[in-house]
């Protein structure tokens, strides 16, 4: 019997009220604590460099719904909310916020809400957003730039900026959220 509990409270934890996701759309003066309803992703797939600046999707890898990377600092997290929009959020501080529990505010988004979009890329030394969770469906944001095919990394910088890196550490693009 505490099996069969266990089991629906985990089955109840994966769906929400907003269609089936496990976490909610963010918003600014949220708490800080809805972060928790974001998972990072795994360590193969987004990795820190080696000075603790930045923390980067490798490239053919992807940010679906209800995930997020974080700088290495914790001040800013990139995720894709269940609306289909991509925002970059940092976390601050003050008494008027939270009882001083930390709030976020957005600093950057995609504009891709109401989009069904399901997956952020960097794949082919592309940045962009698909309605889809494979690498060919179609697009519904894209950075513009392309770096070289392979070992493109888009990074979430310790400043909160987002930048796409080329191979050889040359900025692709920057979405200038610093």
């Amino acid at each position: 019997m505490k099996f069969l509990v266990f089991l629906f409270a985990a089955f109840a934890a994966l769906v929400s009220a907003d269609g089936g996701y496990p976490c909610n759309n963010l918003a600014d003066w949220n708490a800080k604590s809805v972060f928790d309803q974001y998972q990072d992703l795994p360590y193969m797939m987004a990795t820190g460099d080696s000075t603790g600046f930045k923390t980067c999707l490798l490239a053919t890898n992807a940010i679906t719904t209800c995930k997020r990377i974080r700088n290495p600092a914790g001040t800013a997290m990139l995720a894709l909310q269940p609306d289909g929009n991509a925002v970059i959020y940092a976390i601050w501080y003050a008494t008027t916020c939270n009882w001083g529990g930390g709030c976020i505010s957005s600093i950057w988004s995609s504009g891709t809400y109401a989009t069904n979009a399901r997956a952020i890329w960097n794949n082919n030394g592309r940045f962009y957003i698909t309605t889809s969770v494979y690498t060919n469906g179609p697009s519904v944001w894209d950075a513009g730039k392309t770096g070289s095919i392979f070992g493109t990394q888009l990074c979430l910088q310790n400043d909160g900026n987002l930048v796409l890196y080329d191979t050889g550490g040359t900025v692709v693009w920057a979405a200038g959220s610093h």
